[in-house]
């Protein structure tokens, strides 16, 4: 993806981690929260960050009307406007206008940027130095905004308390290992500073497990799709079952990520089970026992993405 380019990325690192200090500075020392609310916003300012422009995420105001547009677009997709599209209903107004209201957004800061002539080293510029319509631009920030705050929106708060001790100290020790000789005696959150990239997505095992154990119990997906294009039916290997042609198969992921005779107490939130001792992610069905970003050839392209920016807030 080219939205998804280290170039892209690296640069405004620091800025998110300043982001989610302040955050959680705000929330103060002690005290209760309803994770599910007050990270959310930071959830959106760090996807808007990482993977569409700064402008949204500086600004407050902009950032809690463009939120306030990406939810309406998101909680207002009903069962029977997914049946029916073409019949109109409140609902569906209002996902329309929550969409116009996110294009709106992005098109006046596009435009601003095009007028200023300014270049940034975020993920709109590549659009904008190619010459790409603003319409498209905005389709395709649109599109990533709502994949990618709704799933890592959902992972952010999941976290057990054991695992969560033994997730802070493997983030120390990476916080201890890339200190620059100034920072060596400073706070943890000025260390993890001076992380790299790189690091965030390689050296933090024990955080991928939670991410992924998260995942697979709070999978966001209701089904997953897929058209038999070939032109003729398929008979599927060692089974009496045949796909037409057309057809479309529906698949409930459920159906393995929450069977007991997979994932053992699948009701259980236990990250130790992707561990290579146990390895239940792989023992039935292979590759395709998880399913959490996808399967087979067309895997979620977003799973880096989801699991850089729910890595940085864990």
């Amino acid at each position: 993806m080219l939205v998804s380019m280290s170039a892209r990325i690296t640069p405004g690192l620091q800025i998110m981690m300043s982001d989610i200090n302040t955050t959680f500075n705000e929330l103060g020392p002690a005290g209760t929260t309803r994770p599910f609310d007050s990270l959310y916003e930071l959830v959106f300012q760090l996807t808007t960050c990482a993977f569409a422009c700064r402008e949204i995420g500086a600004d407050p105001v902009v950032r809690k009307k463009a939120l306030k547009h990406l939810k309406d677009f998101i909680n207002n997709e009903t069962p029977t406007a997914v049946l029916l599209p073409n019949l109109p209903s409140l609902p569906k107004a209002r996902k329309a206008l929550g969409a116009l209201g996110l294009h709106s957004t992005m098109r006046r800061i596009i435009t601003q940027r095009k007028k200023s002539g300014q270049a940034k080293k975020d993920c709109i510029q590549p659009f904008i130095e190619m010459g790409k319509p603003d319409v498209q631009i905005t389709t395709h920030l649109v599109s990533i905004l709502d994949a990618g705050v709704i799933s890592t929106g959902a992972i952010a708060p999941c976290i057990d308390p054991d695992w969560m001790a033994k997730v802070r100290a493997e983030i120390a020790q990476l916080g201890a290992k890339y200190a620059t000789n100034d920072d060596r005696e400073a706070s943890l959150a000025k260390q993890l500073l001076s992380v790299p990239l790189k690091a965030w997505e390689t050296e933090l095992p024990l955080m991928d497990l939670c991410v992924k154990e998260t995942i697979r119990l709070h999978f966001q997906l209701p089904m997953m799709l897929r058209r038999n294009i070939s032109g003729e039916d398929i008979e599927i290997p060692g089974d009496k079952e045949v796909i037409p042609k057309d057809a479309i198969i529906f698949f409930y992921p459920p159906a393995i990520m929450e069977d007991a005779t997979v994932y053992s107490n699948p009701g259980v939130w236990d990250p130790s089970r992707f561990l290579v001792t146990r390895s239940e992610d792989k023992n039935k069905f292979g590759p395709h026992t998880f399913i959490g970003w996808g399967s087979g050839r067309h895997p979620c392209r977003g799973m880096r993405a989801r699991d850089f920016t729910a890595s940085l807030k864990l």
